[in-house]
């Protein structure tokens, strides 16, 4: 027993979050991105394997909605090439019309809601209709079929420009339940400071309750000597024990994430926790985030390797990468430009700007791709797998 543990609550004891200790741990990790304005979770869980689709669900959505938005658009005039509109419309009226017959047996709005109830069921009408619309485009005039591959391909890009998460096992954890908001609030509530100290992350509850209220609490990261003063109380509390009472909410939340979705996720509280951190944070900060994780509150595993920017700048690779890496990692190759003098090496450079709520963070990423295949005697070129190493600096 501590000497701190011979004081009643609220008599000279320190004041500091719950410390998680659990005897069931989650298998996965959790990605914390507690910003200066919001803040975010994701959620990194191999409990099951992905679901064998043929386009992974979070881009099928996209790619319905957008299929969506599209039969119910009328061509405009800027973006026909040409002065004469009326044509393209009465032919997009007709080929719509053609193709609601010939797949529903409806009426365009009875097909623009089958689609969407296409989506829920995971049927495949949806392609049905892309590859009507794509049929259809030889056989229409030169600015109707202009207009309809433009338009077609912008589907195709917003639906491929979304990551592949779940694809991936990611999951971003639904933060706040009534709203079912995937971002909360990163302004701080001070709830309870006896026996532990309780934070709620979100809006202002409006009822004068909590003992203290913080905002931009990351702005102070770099500051030791940081207090809040308690209302109607004589202690304050320090900067670690808000960052760690910041960090117990959105880990108490993930662990209620899981909990509602036992089908899909692993049951067990986090324990593995990778943080992202100014990427202009000194060394003396990033220390006192790790040891708010792990010594304050508790957590097994603190991984600091990534700073905001960087982090950015691997989202943005990732997602070029999406859910194929056979066909991505060719894509990636194709756009990168070779390395002065190297064989078999490509490079591309990603200056990454990300501008936040209250900071600023830069950073320039070249990204190295590395053909590292071994020589394999015997095999004819073009007839095995390949091995690339990708590695950013």
């Amino acid at each position: 027993m501590s000497t701190e543990d011979l004081h009643p609550p609220g008599a000279g004891r320190r004041i500091r979050p719950t410390i998680r200790r659990f005897p069931d741990r989650h298998g996965g990790l959790a990605a914390v991105d507690f910003g200066t304005t919001n803040s975010t979770v994701t959620l990194y869980d191999p409990y099951r394997p992905p679901p064998q689709l043929p386009m992974p669900a979070d881009q099928r959505a996209v790619l319905c909605r957008e299929t969506v938005a599209l039969l119910r658009a009328e061509p405009a005039d800027d973006e026909l090439a040409t002065p004469r509109a009326e044509p393209c419309r009465a032919e997009w009226s007709a080929l719509r019309e053609r193709i609601a017959g010939n797949l529903t047996g409806t009426d365009v709005e009875g097909l623009v809601e089958a689609v969407e109830g296409d989506e829920a069921t995971g049927g495949g009408l949806l392609h049905r209709v892309l590859l009507a619309l794509d049929l259809a485009q030889p056989g229409g005039t030169a600015p109707f079929s202009a207009w309809l591959a433009g338009r077609l391909h912008r589907c195709y890009d917003t639906a491929f420009a979304t990551p592949a998460l779940e694809h991936h096992s990611l999951f971003p954890v639904r933060l706040d339940s009534a709203i079912e908001a995937e971002e909360v609030p990163s302004r701080l509530d001070v709830t309870a400071v006896d026996p532990d100290l309780r934070v709620r992350l979100g809006p202002p509850l409006g009822d004068g309750t909590p003992l203290a209220s913080v905002r931009g609490l990351k702005h102070h990261l770099d500051e030791p000597g940081f207090r809040v003063e308690l209302r109607d109380d004589h202690r304050t509390v320090d900067l670690e024990a808000l960052l760690g009472g910041a960090f117990g909410f959105l880990l108490d939340r993930t662990d209620e994430f899981t909990r509602a979705h036992p089908d899909r996720l692993e049951s067990g509280h986090v324990d593995q926790v990778v943080a992202t951190y100014p990427t202009m944070a000194p060394p003396s900060a990033r220390q006192r985030l790790a040891r708010v994780l792990t010594d304050v509150l508790g957590v097994g595993e603190a991984d600091l390797r990534y700073d905001e920017a960087i982090s950015a700048a691997l989202f943005f690779l990732m997602r070029d990468l999406g859910a194929n890496y056979a066909i991505g990692i060719e894509a990636l190759r194709a756009r990168f430009r070779p390395a002065p003098g190297r064989q078999r090496h490509w490079i591309e450079n990603c200056l990454v700007v990300d501008i936040g709520g209250g900071t600023t963070d830069i950073a320039l990423v070249t990204i190295h791709l590395r053909d590292e295949t071994p020589e394999l005697p015997g095999a004819a070129p073009g007839t095995t797998g390949r091995y690339y190493r990708l590695q950013p600096q």
